[in-house]
């Protein structure tokens, strides 16, 4: 997905946002279990379906002109693909996924954002995930906070509305009694999938994760859940989860994967080291790339592909930054994966006492265009 510079200067800012947005303690981690929804009941064998990006938006979700014209563009874009592609998308995940799959994981950016109002903001993500439950309604939606949830018109990020609307609408699917923000742990008898806010602050995510994870020292599987990537998969590789280098390594250990959203493109990309190795599978369901019956195919693989973005910002401040992350990552371990042409989908999990396979379905075939081993329980 290409960006402006004016929209690269927007995601500067807010990631100079996030440091302030919400300081302070470490949320409580709510548990999910069996005792709550038999969704989470121990099963040595299930699958999941997984949702990336869907900015879900309509006309009259905005009153106001568009703060720059790439994100007039991007109202533009929304508005078309929910009269139908985005519709079909959901409806083709449902159907193939209907009656084996354990509950929906939805990775963020649910709706567009961008209104002039919290309250309206609010309306917005309530709309957006009561459209993506009706395709689901006998299984537990789990959504993660994206950076258009917590973007308003003239704020880059505020977090209110999401942790107003999003979070009560997550306890209820999860069965807990509240959740103070979009973090939260929930237990599918042996293994932890472990949902990230990345706009509660860095420290208090970091602390929130660690807590998480030495409450859960039993898991047979870790399955981190997050909007931004933690390892660069876009031509704007520098914006990733808060803390992604300390995080890789809580992870890299025990038996993780990630799974992300927000780069608009399907992707794989793992980290090899002495210590582990840690895989990321970035999974996007854009309407307006869902085309069935058109081929997922290699764009670049990662080490070319983080070349190209430097060379594309080689310009300007942007390419020494990238630069940098990039040399600084290679420290860390070997990577190698691939970034895939724009195309959209969904993913399904396939979680056994072996591995977690991954199967990326791009059209209504009910066959994968990629299947993708992310773990394996050796």
């Amino acid at each position: 997905m290409m960006y402006d510079k004016t929209s690269v200067r927007y995601a500067l800012s807010a990631l100079l946002a996030l440091g302030a947005a919400l300081a302070g303690a470490a949320p409580a981690i709510p548990t999910a279990n069996a005792k709550n929804n038999p969704a989470f009941a121990p099963a040595e064998h299930y699958r999941v379906t997984v949702l990336g990006d869907l900015h879900f938006d309509d006309a009259a979700f905005h009153t106001r002109p568009a703060a720059t014209p790439n994100r007039a563009r991007e109202r533009e874009r929304n508005f078309a693909m929910w009269k139908s592609d985005s519709h079909k998308l959901l409806a083709t995940a449902a159907r193939q996924t209907a009656g084996s799959s354990a509950f929906v994981i939805q990775l963020g950016d649910i709706a567009q954002g961008d209104c002039e109002s919290q309250t309206m903001q609010e309306t917005m993500l309530r709309k957006a995930f009561a459209a993506v439950k009706s395709y689901f309604p006998d299984l537990p939606l789990l959504v993660v906070t994206g950076n258009h949830d917590v973007r308003r018109l003239g704020r880059e990020v505020d977090p209110i509305p999401a942790h107003k609307a999003l979070a009560p609408l997550v306890a209820r699917e999860i069965g807990v009694s509240r959740l103070a923000n979009g973090c939260y742990a929930v237990r599918k008898g042996k293994d932890l999938f472990l949902a990230i806010d990345s706009w509660i602050g860095k420290e208090p995510l970091h602390d929130f994760i660690q807590k998480a994870l030495a409450d859960n020292r039993d898991c047979r599987y870790v399955i981190f859940l997050t909007h931004l990537p933690v390892f660069p998969a876009s031509l704007r590789p520098y914006w990733l989860t808060p803390g992604y280098d300390e995080i890789a390594d809580l992870l890299e250990t025990r038996r993780a994967t990630v799974l992300a959203a927000h780069t608009h493109a399907f992707s794989v990309v793992l980290r090899q080291n002495s210590r582990g190795t840690l895989k990321q599978l970035i999974t996007t369901s854009m309407g307006d790339a869902w085309t069935p019956g058109r081929m997922l195919t290699v764009r670049a693989p990662w080490g070319e592909f983080m070349a190209d973005a430097v060379k594309q910002w080689s310009i300007d401040i942007q390419g020494e930054m990238i630069r940098k992350l990039t040399a600084d990552l290679l420290k860390t371990g070997k990577f190698t994966g691939s970034i895939y042409q724009a195309k959209s989908g969904f993913t399904v999990l396939d979680i056994d006492d072996e591995r977690i396979e991954a199967g990326i379905y791009t059209d209504d075939s009910g066959k994968p265009a990629l299947t993708e081993v992310l773990v394996r329980n050796r």
